[in-house]
């Protein structure tokens, strides 16, 4: 119970932390990806301190039936948690590729916006689909493996499923036909022609 409280508890500062750097960031697509990966990261790191701190929590009783009943107890109690930590983990770091990839001052969006001709993220999709399904694809079952079939896994892992299957329900774009040169430019001598 100790577990769940702390890991709601954890939850709420952290959206209340992002919230409120994000009310008063001056650039806020910049920000949210600086905070969106700093929680991944975040939530990988305690992850892993989690698992280690259950391998070493059955060590602490002297007795064997002592070792395996603190072993039950503590794999029960924070099995959610570690998994659960996985998942925030993916949709956080998810989150700040979103970030960048809808943030127009990014060289990605500038780069995808020269060859496709539009700025609009339907047609950067459309013009990366494949990849963009087999990232969300690849992305969805890496939530699956890592989270198990608990409902937060569950519902990333079928957003990013949709996600795969609208990419390649989108036609190709096109690539955009290279800029016409100028008429009225004027030439090596300076005269114009």
């Amino acid at each position: 119970m100790v577990v769940k409280r702390a890991f709601v508890l954890i939850m709420i500062v952290t959206a209340v932390a992002i919230a409120g750097t994000m009310l008063v960031a001056r650039d806020r697509s910049r920000a949210a990806l600086g905070l969106l990966l700093g929680a991944a990261a975040t939530f990988v790191v305690v992850r892993a301190l989690l698992n280690k701190v259950l391998d070493e929590v059955p060590e602490v009783a002297r007795t064997p039936a002592g070792q395996s009943a603190l072993a039950t107890a503590t794999t029960s109690l924070a099995d959610g948690l570690v998994k659960a930590l996985g998942v925030l983990a993916v949709v956080f770091f998810v989150g700040a590729i979103v970030v960048y990839v809808l943030d127009a001052d990014s060289a990605l969006r500038r780069r995808v916006t020269a060859r496709t001709g539009t700025s609009t993220l339907r047609g950067a999709i459309a013009a990366y689909r494949v990849g963009v399904a087999l990232v969300a694809a690849a992305a969805a079952l890496l939530v699956i493996t890592i989270g198990g079939f608990g409902v937060l896994a569950l519902i990333v892992a079928l957003l990013l499923a949709l996600l795969a299957m609208f990419a390649l329900w989108l036609p190709d774009q096109p690539a955009a036909p290279a800029p016409a040169p100028d008429e009225a430019a004027p030439s090596a001598d300076g005269t114009v022609s």
